[in-house]
Order: C-alpha cells, then sequence, then structure tokens
C-alpha cells in the first residue's frame, strides 16, 4: 500500500492506493510535477524509484521522467484528532444541504464566525445555519444519525465550518462521509479519503 498525503497547514488530504512495495520508506515529491506527470504517463501501471540522493525516477514502460524529492522528516505532520467523537451522514444529505445554505456564507466578514456554516446534530436531526448580516439560511433534516463511536447512544455537537471547507467538500462527495470532531478539526473520511480541516468551535 502507498500512502499519499498533502497538507497545507491549513487543510490536509490522505489517500491511500494498492501498490507492490519493494522497501518502505517516506519522501516530499513536488505535488504539481508529479500530477502533471501522472498526466502524460500512457500506461496502466508505473514504477517509481527514490534513490539515497532524493532523485525520483517514474517509468511507465515506455517513458521515464526524472524529479527530485526532499526528506520525509521535513513535511509537516498532519494533525491527529483527540476525540474519538463522529457520526455517519449521506453524502447526498450533506451535499444537498450545503447547496441550500452556501449563498448566505459570509467570504470575507471580519466577524469570522459569520464566514461559514453552523452546523448542529443531533440523535435524530442535523441543522445548517448560514448568515452574511444581509441573508439568513436555515435547512434541517430530520433522519437516523449513526454515531461513528459505537459506544456513543447519544449523538449532540455544534461546530462552524469556513466558507472554503464547505467549497473544497461539494466536489469531493463520495458515497458517503464520516466527520470526526476534535479539538480545532473536524476529520471527513469518504472511500478512501480523509480531509482533514480546521473548524470553529462556537456557535453563531
Amino acid at each position: 500500500t502507498c500512502i499519499f498525503t498533502t497538507y497545507d497547514l491549513e487543510k490536509g488530504i490522505r489517500t491511500r492506493v494498492e501498490a507492490q512495495v519493494e522497501e518502505e520508506g517516506f519522501n516530499v515529491v513536488n505535488a504539481q510535477k508529479f500530477f502533471q506527470t501522472l498526466q502524460v504517463l500512457d500506461g496502466d501501471e508505473i514504477e517509481m524509484i527514490i534513490d539515497e540522493k532524493l532523485g525520483v525516477i517514474i517509468t511507465d514502460g515506455k517513458s521515464k521522467f526524472r524529479m527530485n524529492a526532499l526528506r520525509g522528516e521535513d513535511f509537516p505532520a498532519v494533525p491527529s484528532l483527540k476525540s474519538q467523537m463522529g457520526f455517519f451522514i449521506e453524502q447526498s444529505t450533506l451535499l444537498r444541504m450545503f447547496r441550500k445554505i452556501s449563498y448566505a456564507m459570509g467570504t470575507v466578514d471580519q466577524r469570522q464566525v459569520l464566514n461559514g456554516c453552523f452546523v448542529q446534530v443531533e440523535d435524530e436531526e442535523i441543522l445548517m445555519v448560514a448568515c452574511d448580516s444581509f441573508k439568513l439560511a436555515k435547512c434541517s433534516r430530520s433522519m437516523p444519525i449513526k454515531a461513528g463511536n459505537p459506544e456513543d447512544r447519544y449523538i449532540r455537537s455544534a461546530f462552524i465550518l469556513p466558507v472554503k471547507t464547505v467549497n473544497e467538500l461539494c466536489p469531493l462527495c463520495g458515497i458517503n462521509y464520516i466527520p470526526h470532531l476534535g479539538l480545532s478539526r473536524i476529520l471527513f473520511i469518504c472511500r478512501r479519503i480523509i480531509i482533514t480541516r480546521m473548524y470553529l468551535n462556537r456557535k453563531l
């Protein structure tokens, strides 16, 4: 298994792909160059080699590309959550609710609590509210909400998702999301993709 992680100190994404690993290790490669290289490859499989001098060779049988890497130790650590609190919600429900309230979210308001979407989750209901001082949008859905932790019998949480987070999640929706809350971060798990993002732990 090969694990890919990106992190800009504000948001991070991690995903896994099946691979035949000859030697374990971790390094940092330029994401833009790596993506551009993959786009021009024709083969279904690629081989990636990183030598002791941090030189990267990517081949697909016909073509060969080279780039430089950095030591994996220099990559900033993605914060781990300190809470097991979480819940399951269908992506279709999440996406529909985002679309109903997103037009009212603030973007450049000096009051940071307005630059996002307020979310409140309880056992049988999820509520979303957005307000930019001029427009107010509210959307709620009553439905069974399953706890991410089997030991949790009662789900109750409230937080504010930044507007950037909502805009980034909409095109990434998969089969379902499992949001998990930490002290200042929220984690979304979608299939094999893990997305971590900062949120505000206070109410409107």
